[in-house]
């Protein structure tokens, strides 16, 4: 399957579509991969979306209660 959004996106690089999202900080795990599911069902139907990594510290600041 990742090799289809790779290919539809035109993009080989992993670290470009998903990456770390705060977790190597936070340990948002949750979040950033909700995040990461969001870039691949796009992926597959060929738009690019990525949310930025403040949008996804955002709302996991959120829906810990930590901001």
């Amino acid at each position: 399957m990742l090799d289809r959004v790779y290919a539809e996106l035109q993009q080989p690089d992993p670290t470009k579509l998903f990456p770390m999202d705060g977790y190597d900080r936070l340990g948002d795990c949750t979040i950033a991969g909700v995040a990461h599911a969001i870039t691949a069902y796009c992926g597959l139907i060929g738009k690019h979306r990525v949310m930025s990594r403040a949008s996804v510290v955002k709302l996991y600041m959120h829906m810990t209660g930590r901001g």
